[in-house]
C-alpha cells in the first residue's frame, strides 16, 4: 500500500482491533438473540462488500477500508460457524447402542466429534485453495474474486441451512403433538442425549 515496514504493521493495528470489536458484538448479539445463521449472513455480505471494493478500486484508501471490512465480516463468521455446528450436534458419541432404539437415518447422523473434525477439513482445504489463488501480484484480483465467491457461496448454504433446520423443528413439533407419537416419545425422553444425540424429542435445532 505504499507504507514502510513498520507504519504497515501499525496499520493492521486498526483492521485487528475492528475485528476484535465486531467479534464480541455478533456473538453477544448471536447469543442473546439464539440465532446463528443470519449474524452469519449478514457478516458474509459485509466481507463480500469488502472483496468487491477492493476489486472495484486501485486507490489506496478504499482498499484499506475494504481490509477492514474483510476483517469484520470473516472473524466473526469463523466464530459462528464453529458454534453454530456445536450446539446443533448434541453428543460426542451418539453411540446408538441401545437396545430398543433404532434410529431412522443411522449413516447420516454426525456426531460433535466427527462433526468438528469435518469442520476443521474444510476449513484447511478451502485455507490451502485461497493460499494458491493469490499468485497474481500487485492486486491479486484472481484471489480476491475466488475468495469473494466462496464469500457468497458461504451465504448461500447458510440461507439454506437456515430453511432446512427450520424445516426439522415443525416436524419435530408436529411429532410431539401427535397423539399416535406419545408412547414412542416418552420411552425416547428416557435416553440419554449421548444415546440418540439431535433425535431427543425435547431438543430442537438453533437456526
Amino acid at each position: 500500500m505504499g507504507y514502510d515496514s513498520v507504519k504497515a504493521q501499525l496499520m493492521t493495528v486498526i483492521v485487528y482491533g475492528c475485528a476484535v470489536v465486531t467479534v464480541v458484538f455478533w456473538g453477544y448479539t448471536s447469543d442473546r438473540t439464539n440465532q446463528r445463521s443470519i449474524p452469519i449472513m449478514i457478516t458474509s455480505l459485509i466481507m463480500a462488500t469488502g472483496y468487491i471494493i477492493n476489486l472495484a478500486t486501485e486507490s489506496m484508501k478504499p482498499r484499506f477500508f475494504s481490509c477492514i471490512l474483510m476483517a469484520m465480516g470473516g472473524f466473526p463468521v469463523m466464530l459462528l460457524q464453529l458454534m453454530w455446528m456445536v450446539v446443533n450436534t448434541v453428543s460426542y458419541t451418539k453411540r446408538f447402542d441401545h437396545p430398543t432404539y433404532i434410529p431412522p437415518c443411522p449413516y447420516l447422523c454426525v456426531s460433535s466429534a466427527v462433526g468438528l473434525a469435518m469442520f476443521n477439513i474444510l476449513g484447511q482445504l478451502f485455507g490451502i485453495a485461497g493460499n494458491q489463488s493469490y499468485r497474481d501480484p500487485p492486486l491479486y484480483t484472481k484471489g480476491h474474486l475466488g475468495a469473494m465467491a466462496a464469500t457468497l457461496l458461504n451465504f448461500v448454504v447458510t440461507l439454506a441451512c437456515f430453511f432446512y433446520l427450520k424445516k426439522m423443528n415443525v416436524i419435530k413439533r408436529r411429532r410431539l403433538e401427535d397423539p399416535a407419537c406419545r408412547e414412542k416419545v416418552e420411552e425416547e425422553r428416557g435416553l440419554s442425549y449421548d444415546v440418540i444425540g439431535d433425535e431427543h424429542p425435547d431438543f430442537f435445532f438453533t437456526t
